[in-house]
């Protein structure tokens, strides 16, 4: 199962949707409820989740007026403006049909396991702290919450990171300042040496 999107994230697409679109903006929120299909990788991994697409499209009729299809297994790092494409994974958003109650929309998502580990990882908390609207909004957060401590650390690790080329890039100043100073030394004997 995957995880349920939190009110914070909620609040931020209503707001964009409603802002970008129509109000109030969460008629436009197809992923609160989630279900996630992780693929095993090796040799057949593509092939599988090519099936998993077919039958997924045949369960749910998924067709241009009915549902979506993200698949970002098809673009996955290529350079759109000036950001990257999502990690690979395709985002379906279906009606889900269940007798005796209202349709709702849903979204699967379909994982490979090896880049779902990957994403999960630190590079997912990046993505969140990239994407937040503020620290405050990022702060209220269930994964701010749980990961305040690993926040700082890439924050200091970014920060000691910058001390660090900024030194570099001083010495390979005054390195180059030296032999600007050496090569004018050495075409001042070569006058020299040349005039004799």
């Amino acid at each position: 199962v995957a995880k349920v999107k939190g009110a914070p994230r909620m609040k931020a697409k209503t707001k964009e949707y409603s802002e970008k679109k129509s109000w109030p903006g969460s008629e436009y929120l197809g992923d609160c409820l989630r279900a996630m299909i992780v693929c095993r990788g090796g040799k057949e991994s593509g092939d599988t989740i090519y099936q998993t697409w077919l039958q997924l499209k045949k369960a749910f009729g998924i067709r241009e007026d009915n549902g979506r299809l993200k698949n970002n297994f098809a673009t996955a790092g290529i350079l759109k403006g000036d950001k990257y494409q999502k990690p690979p994974d395709m985002l379906m958003n279906v009606i889900l049909n269940v007798e005796g109650c209202m349709p709702m929309p849903a979204e699967i998502q379909v994982h490979h396991e090896e880049i779902l580990e990957l994403k999960e990882s630190r590079d997912h908390l990046l993505y969140e702290i990239y994407r937040a609207e503020s620290i405050n909004s990022l702060q209220g957060s269930g994964q701010a919450n749980n990961d305040t401590k690993i926040i700082k650390k890439v924050l200091e690790e970014k920060d000691n990171l910058l001390k660090e080329n900024a030194k570099v890039m001083e010495q390979n100043a005054k390195s180059l300042k030296e032999k600007d100073r050496e090569i004018e030394k050495l075409k001042q004997k070569l006058l020299a040496f040349s005039q004799e």
